[in-house]
């Protein structure tokens, strides 16, 4: 498209054609142009037709209307992740394959740690566990609901046919949604809007995007790559659809603030760009994630976000460029942005009803919560129903280093796919006796929390024992536990763990490592006495569950002592999109004797 054309790119949303990504309907020189051809066959968005007449009959076929997503995630647990997105549209299917017969106290729908939960909470609901609870319309504020209306007919598979999964590579997830045909694209864009609710909703999605392209074949050297990024990629007519869908999309999701396209697509919207840039140690880039995102961003402004000013912190409309070495992913952002949720008061989550966004009143811990803001909060507006669909961080203190509250619901929900006696433990009506978990480097209390609101629900099977050497870390976990009778939060060091000869069921913890806390030549001291003291605290039927990015260092340790059978270990990242380091998960026995 040449750029004399781009001031009408956004000037009518009526779309009358849909999109879809089928791989197999198209031979290579199909798929790609030239430049293309070596890359991965998908991103290929047709018009797809489906007809029940024979062909020489001639008809108005009905049209399979299909939208993108990328979603971004812990790496590492793409086939969790998957299986939760599926569950959406096949109620129950997470129970029937890893729970092994038994009955979670929490479960996907009930949508633990979103305003939704405190809303099902506060009004007492009766409706039916593990199904789907779609708002459809909400009167009053968030933290002050005068009541709301709510179906429970909504059914996804009815709705549409099974996620086609089209790319997964690092942290991202791309997967295509197509509508069933009998549905007008109106409808089909309204079915859309609510699935994203369910999709923010889900513990282990860390943000909901709709995908917009993937290009391959990025140049290594800066001129050419700004090129690029400046003149090319904003311009792609194959691209066109996709911003409009996902322009579209978001304006319904955000239909408050937004109510029409006209003041979507003015002076008063904010937008920035988010660049990721992977390389590898044989492939360079002669530039810096600044330099994508300010050469990127100007294409953007110039062709997509027209009238749009640019603002980096407080913003409306996010768009990702993610670099991988030679290729990029671009996507808009649909999960509600980070400064809104602390502007609304809902950055962080906690069941103390007396307090809408946490409270906390400790002056010896670092304290997350606005409390200015807490006490202004019938001043904010009515939000829109993708609020009530959100995360917030059930921690409303941090320590000096901290899981993700979506990696610490991977690690629990691991384990529990690994060990079915300890689903029958923590689970089972039939086992009477209290699991006790210990975590001996706890930090803020994370995988505890965790725990609580994914899994367990506060129940008293369950105990759970948190131990820190650092009096900081274990203020900052009292704040955070303050809630949950299950916890228990211990001032000792994990060299000397004051527990019994065999009274712990599961250790389930992340280690130090040198990055934030401690070193290696450090961590080389600490790490056989812990492994140690860990033997003496298990069960004979007790499980180990430790997180580490000292794999050499903890693997010696594990052999040396010629104690533990290592089951299972796995390759996952820590930290935020882009920035992650990798660590690997140990699942360790007892020996046969």
């Amino acid at each position: 498209m040449s750029k004399n054309t781009s001031s009408s790119l956004f000037s009518n949303f009526t779309l009358d054609t849909s999109t879809r990504t089928d791989c197999s309907s198209f031979t290579p020189q199909q798929k790609h142009t030239p430049s293309e051809k070596s890359y991965h066959p998908i991103i290929i968005r047709e018009q797809v037709q489906v007809s029940s007449s024979p062909p020489h009959e001639e008809s108005s076929p009905p049209q399979l209307h299909s939208f993108q997503f990328l979603i971004t995630h812990t790496q590492g647990f793409e086939q969790i992740v998957k299986s939760e997105i599926q569950a959406v549209f096949h109620e129950g299917v997470e129970k029937d394959w890893w729970y092994h017969g038994f009955e979670p106290s929490v479960n996907l729908f009930d949508y633990p740690t979103t305003a939704m939960a405190r809303l099902l909470k506060t009004k007492n609901s009766k409706l039916q566990k593990g199904k789907l609870k779609t708002l459809t319309c909400v009167h009053g504020k968030i933290h002050s609901e005068e009541g709301f209306e709510m179906t429970m007919d909504v059914n996804f598979a009815e709705l549409f046919h099974m996620p086609e999964f089209l790319f997964s590579h690092n942290e991202l997830l791309i997967f295509n949604l197509v509508g069933k045909s009998e549905y007008s694209r109106e409808q089909f864009m309204e079915h859309i809007s609510q699935f994203v609710l369910h999709l923010n909703a889900l513990p282990s999605v860390d943000c909901v995007y709709s995908f917009i392209s993937l290009v391959p074949n990025i140049p290594l050297d800066k001129e050419s790559a700004f090129s690029k990024f400046k003149n090319e990629i904003p311009y792609r007519t194959q691209d066109e659809m996709a911003w409009k869908q996902s322009f579209e999309l978001f304006q319904k999701l955000y239909t408050k603030k937004f109510p029409t396209q006209e003041v979507l697509f003015s002076e008063n919207t904010k937008f920035r760009v988010t660049a990721i840039r992977k390389q590898s140690h044989q492939v360079r880039h002669s530039y810096s994630s600044v330099e994508i995102a300010s050469e990127y961003g100007y294409g953007i402004g110039q062709h997509i976000c027209k009238n749009m000013r640019v603002n980096l912190k407080k913003f409306d409309i996010d768009i990702l460029i993610y670099l991988d070495t030679d290729r990029a992913v671009t996507a808009l952002l649909l999960s509600p942005p980070f400064h809104y949720l602390h502007e609304y008061g809902l950055r962080h989550f906690s069941d103390d009803t007396r307090s809408s966004d946490g409270g906390g009143e400790s002056d010896s811990v670092e304290n997350c919560t606005n409390h200015s803001q807490s006490a202004s909060l019938q001043n904010f507006p009515e939000l829109d129903l993708i609020y009530y669909y959100t995360k917030q961080d059930f921690r409303l203190s941090y320590g000096k280093s901290t899981l993700k509250p979506q990696t610490s619901y991977l690690l629990w929900k691991t384990l529990l796919m690994q060990d079915a006696s300890l689903c029958e433990k923590a689970f089972s009506s039939k086992h009477p006796s209290i699991c006790n978990v210990l975590d001996p480097f706890a930090g803020s209390g994370t995988l505890s929390l965790s725990a609580n609101y994914f899994f367990f629900n506060k129940s008293p099977k369950i105990q759970l024992f948190n131990l820190d050497c650092s009096s900081d870390e274990t203020n900052v976990m009292n704040h955070n536990c303050k809630h949950h009778t299950n916890i228990h939060i211990l001032l000792s060091d994990s060299q000397s763990i004051p527990f019994k000869s065999q009274s712990i069921d599961v250790v389930l913890s992340d280690m130090p490592f040198g990055v934030l806390c401690g070193s290696h030549s450090r961590n080389a001291k600490i790490y056989p006495k812990v492994v140690k003291q860990l033997e003496r605290i298990i069960k004979p039927d007790g499980i180990l569950f430790l997180l580490t990015i000292e794999k050499t260092l903890l693997e010696a340790q594990l052999a040396a002592r010629n104690f533990w059978e290592i089951i299972d270990r796995k390759s996952v990242s820590l930290g935020e999109l882009g920035r992650a380091m990798q660590a690997t998960i140990y699942i360790c026995k007892k020996k046969s004797k």
